[in-house]
């Protein structure tokens, strides 16, 4: 039997509270009533700890002790993939649906590419700027960078 995990990436100066506790929706509650969901903190943007002008930054941890693995989409997105490997002991019975947004969306679009035989869709949220027309350049560029890093 096939199962659903959603994989949840988030923007740029969120946390993973940003997915749940901050919305009217409780979107990660209801998302859990269709499938598994796997969510992680991207490090880099636990700098807004230190950032004391908005509230919210108070909910992120003040470990910034991340190294370029967090800046190199091919490294980051095997790390998430490796993360989520180890989670789920039985990985070959999920079929992915990465979500993103914002900046996230990129990563979840990345993601999608880089794993297309274990995901079947993939849904972005408030995007950043993402067209039909230059979304393969952004690919070509992400896994150039990837490669000469």
């Amino acid at each position: 039997m096939v199962k659903i995990l959603f994989i949840m990436f988030q923007g740029w100066t969120t946390n993973l509270k940003h997915w749940n506790d901050y919305t009217k929706s409780k979107f990660l509650d209801r998302l859990k009533t269709l499938g598994s969901v796997y969510t992680y903190q991207n490090k880099t943007n636990n700098i807004f700890y230190y950032e004391k002008s908005n509230p919210e930054h108070i909910d992120f941890d003040s470990d910034i002790d991340f190294n370029l693995s967090y800046i190199k989409p091919n490294t980051h997105i095997k790390m998430i993939y490796d993360d989520i490997c180890l989670k789920y002991k039985n990985i070959k019975e999920y079929k992915f649906i990465p979500i993103g947004w914002s900046l996230g969306s990129l990563l979840s679009l990345y993601f999608t590419q880089k794993y297309s035989q274990q995901c079947i869709h993939c849904i972005i949220l408030d995007p950043i700027y993402i067209t039909k027309k230059d979304m393969p350049s952004e690919l070509k560029y992400l896994d150039d960078i990837s490669i000469t890093s």
